[in-house]
């Protein structure tokens, strides 16, 4: 997810403006918003997230806890960004392109199947799945 927004989404856009390439019309429309989605962007989600992945690396108890979090986020932003592209493509925006629509797309449907593989656990009742019993409860039960 952090290399896709740096280098699929972010840093392209960005060449092009300080290139003095023809800015993208997402530019045009409002460069404030431009440059303020890719501060927030490249400032503090593609550093969270890598925080996050280098934690669960490591098996940190906090990164678990906040892999959760960011999952379900990933998957909210991702499912919003895609139907936002569907939209400005339906509606002819000079902004949309097909690529990005079909690239969000899929990009939403992968978050949305991983934050089902990783929340699904969760939800399942006690006595449905397996849960090994204890050692004190063994003993007990003799």
């Amino acid at each position: 997810m952090a290399a896709f927004l740096t280098f699929g989404l972010h840093l392209p856009t960005m060449a092009e403006v300080w290139n003095g390439g023809s800015p993208p019309p997402e530019y045009l429309a409002d460069p404030a918003v431009f440059w303020l989605v890719k501060l927030m962007d490249l400032g503090i989600v593609v550093p969270a997230i890598l925080a996050i992945g280098v934690g669960l690396l490591r098996r940190s108890d906090w990164a678990e806890t906040a892999g959760y979090a960011a999952i379900g986020w990933m998957a909210l932003l991702g499912s919003s960004v895609a139907g936002m592209a569907m939209v400005m493509q339906l509606r002819g925006d000079p902004a949309a392109s097909l690529l990005n629509t079909i690239a969000f797309g899929s990009f939403a449907v992968l978050l949305l199947i991983a934050t089902w593989l990783v929340y699904s656990p969760l939800f399942q009742r006690d006595d449905i799945r397996h849960i090994p019993p204890r050692v004190n409860d063994l003993e007990l039960s003799q």
